[in-house]
């Protein structure tokens, strides 16, 4: 499951963002980054977010925040209501799947 919080006003319906696809440099896959180098980190148990995926038809990720022993945040835009938003995906998508 991931909890929403909401960070600014509402005001009309958007379209979702176009990113880039050129114009930066590309992180080689086989680097571990961030909670990858946690010794506990097991790819499987998280969930698969990626920046510019929509949820639910409607927020946008748009950016990592962070992340901590049992959730990583995201930063994400309403696209019904132009609001931002701190989206955070549980540590164990698994466990947060089966309710455990």
């Amino acid at each position: 499951m991931i909890s929403l919080r909401r960070v600014s006003s509402p005001t009309a319906a958007i379209m979702p963002r176009r990113f880039p696809t050129t114009g930066f440099e590309l992180i080689d896959p086989a680097i571990k980054i961030e909670e990858e180098t946690l010794p506990y980190y097991e790819e499987h148990e998280y969930y698969p977010m990626q920046i510019r995926n929509v949820v639910d038809d409607h927020y946008q990720v748009v950016a990592k925040l962070g992340y901590g022993a049992t959730s990583t945040v995201w930063l994400a835009r309403d696209l019904r209501k132009w609001e931002v938003l701190g989206a955070q995906s549980p540590y164990s998508y698994t466990k947060a799947q089966s309710g455990t």
